[in-house]
C-alpha cells in the first residue's frame, strides 16, 4: 500500500482535472456574458452590464471552489486507504469515459467518477439501490436519463444526449454486475 502523501497527490490530481473541465465551461460562459453585455451595452449605453458577467462568471469559480468538489472529497475521505488508493490505481489507467450531457463519467473498477453541472462525485456500486432509466424530453427522446438512488437517499442524475444514449445500458449493466440486487426500473 503506498503512503497518504500518494494518496493526497493523485486526489489533488483528480480535483486539478476537475477544475480544468469546468474552467473551460465556466471560460465559455464568461464569453457569451461578454458577447451578451456587448450587445446590451450598445442597445443601451449602459456599460454597467460588464460588471455583472464579471461578478456572475466570479460566483461561479467560488461556487466550483468551494461546494463543486465537496461531495467528492468528503465521500473519497470515508474510504478505507486501500479503496482510495485503488480508485487512483484505477483512474490512472485507461478506463471507460462516457460522455454525458454537460459532463462525463469514468467507469472505474469499482467505483464511478462523475463531474457534471459544475460538481465532482463519487458514486460507489455497494451504495446503490435504485436505477432507473427514463426520457424526459417529450416524443423526440432528446434526453434521456438515468437516475440512481442510493441507500443514503441521495440522488444522482446522468443526462444523456441522443447521440451517447447507448451509453445508458453500459451503465446500469456495470452497476448491475457490481451489485446484483439493484432494482432497475425503466420508464423508457
Amino acid at each position: 500500500m503506498r503512503d497518504e502523501v500518494w494518496i493526497e497527490a493523485g486526489k489533488r490530481m483528480i480535483l486539478r482535472q476537475f477544475y480544468i473541465r469546468e474552467s473551460m465551461r465556466i471560460f465559455l460562459m464568461f464569453v457569451m456574458c461578454i458577447v451578451v453585455s456587448i450587445l446590451w451595452a450598445v442597445s443601451t449605453g449602459q456599460m454597467v452590464v460588464f460588471l455583472i458577467a464579471i461578478g456572475i462568471t466570479a460566483l461561479v469559480i467560488l461556487r466550483m471552489v468551494t461546494i463543486g468538489s465537496r461531495e467528492f472529497r468528503n465521500t473519497f475521505a470515508d474510504l478505507y486507504p486501500s479503496r482510495q488508493e485503488q480508485i487512483i490505481i484505477d483512474y490512472l489507467q485507461p478506463h471507460t469515459i462516457y460522455r454525458l450531457f454537460g459532463g462525463e463519467v469514468h467507469m472505474l473498477s469499482d467505483a464511478m467518477i462523475y463531474r457534471s453541472g459544475a460538481k465532482l462525485l463519487l458514486i460507489l456500486p455497494e451504495e446503490v439501490d435504485v436505477i432507473k432509466t427514463m426520457k424526459y424530453s417529450g416524443e423526440s427522446a432528446f434526453v434521456r436519463g438515468v437516475w440512481i438512488t442510493t441507500d443514503t437517499m441521495k440522488k444522482y442524475r446522468l443526462e444523456f444526449m441522443s447521440g451517447q444514449q447507448q451509453n445508458i445500458k453500459h451503465i446500469v449493466m456495470w452497476l448491475k454486475h457490481k451489485k446484483p440486487e439493484i432494482t432497475w426500473q425503466r420508464n423508457s
